[in-house]
């Protein structure tokens, strides 16, 4: 392999398949990118053997070739060279990949592609395609309340996906908190339902582009989006996803509030860093029109905020998670938010006043 390209061009095609690079991993080889040159084009491989990353930009290649780098060393240097023009050669023999910038001369260590790991393509499934708008502003309104990759429950730590007819649904949850957002579409044939990991449904959104479309192949164990500039590759979850319906209050609610989000948000936030010191709870408490926001810990010392509401029905007293209750009013992008309730021992359900297809259900913490 042999090629000249541009420092930032380089750059920034590292930049898009780094988060693919494993971490920490027990194969060498997933610590490496790959690079292919062939044709005018440099292509650039990561993956963690649970999403691959590609993408191609543009290079003056001299000479065919492929090869395996330490993405972290090479980024590092890339990111760090003054000129502009990077010239790469690699010796197959010797497997050593040499750089020269500027005045820089670097020799990289490498390992052969053969031995690097890919995912099975996706050739055969069903195919749909949705605005980047509409499935970034999805993706981001719901990813945030999935379980964290250490949670046993392998189904949870993903965003079910579900397009039926014109809707397009997600839903996340933990167990404690649950988020649907459900956005219009164009008509589908042929219907799905799956289980995406939120790694891959992250890098979607972080590398979508405006006014772009997005495709996506689903098939039976896998799924693969195509971007402007990348595709992304990722196994689906096994598993059933719960039934997320029972969990959604469905008889009409004791009681409402209505509140101003940038009230309820900025005093939440600042009482919070109260509570985060021991349990992170936060109390919510009536007093007619009232909502007072309350946390008291011990050693630390207690924080009150008091926000205008508009009520019905009686006087409540509830606990939350602060970091579960912030998490919503943070992404809720709307200027009053509607909390339904029944007892302070019930599931609250928390949605945008103006918005009917987005709800956030939260169970509250039992009073110690």
């Amino acid at each position: 392999m042999e090629l000249v390209i541009s420092r930032k061009i380089l750059l920034s095609g590292m930049q898009t398949v780094q988060r693919a690079v494993a971490a920490r991993t027990t194969l060498p080889i997933l610590s490496n990118i790959l690079m292919e040159a062939r044709d005018g084009i440099l292509k650039l491989f990561a993956t963690d053997l649970e999403i691959r990353i590609e993408c191609e930009v543009p290079a003056e290649v001299k000479e065919n070739g492929i090869i395996t780098v330490p993405a972290k060393l090479l980024q590092e240097l890339v990111n760090n060279f003054s000129s502009e023009e990077m010239y790469l050669k690699t010796d197959e023999e010797k497997q050593i990949l040499s750089i020269s910038c500027g005045e820089g001369n670097y020799r990289l260590n490498t390992l052969t592609a053969e031995e690097y790991p890919s995912l099975p393509e996706v050739k055969k499934g069903i195919n749909l395609k949705f605005s980047s708008s509409l499935l970034k502003d999805m993706i981001k309104s719901t990813i945030f309340a999935a379980a964290p990759s250490t949670e046993s429950r392998v189904v949870l730590t993903g965003v079910f996906f579900e397009v039926k007819e014109d809707k397009l649904t997600l839903v996340a949850t933990n167990a404690h908190r649950l988020v649907v957002k459900i956005g219009e579409i164009k008509k589908v044939k042929e219907g799905i339902s799956k289980i995406l990991p939120t790694k891959a449904l992250q890098e979607v959104s972080r590398l979508i582009q405006d006014e772009e479309e997005v495709d996506i192949l689903i098939s039976e164990k896998q799924v693969k989006f195509t971007l402007k500039n990348s595709l992304i590759y990722s196994r689906c979850i096994e598993g059933q996803f719960p039934p997320y319906q029972q969990v959604i209050p469905s008889s009409i609610p004791k009681i409402t509030w209505k509140v101003k989000s940038a009230d309820i948000l900025s005093s939440t936030k600042r009482v919070s860093s109260i509570a985060k010191e021991d349990t992170n709870v936060v109390r919510l408490r009536t007093i007619d029109n009232k909502l007072s926001i309350e946390a008291l810990t011990q050693d630390v010392g207690f924080g009150q905020e008091t926000v205008n509401i508009e009520k019905k029905g009686e006087d409540i007293e509830i606990a939350f998670n602060a970091e579960y209750l912030l998490d919503f009013l943070q992404k809720a992008e709307s200027e009053i938010l509607v909390f339904e309730l029944n007892a302070p021992e019930t599931a609250t359900v928390i949605k945008p006043q103006d918005e009917e297809n987005y709800f956030y259900v939260i169970m509250p913490i039992k009073p110690v």
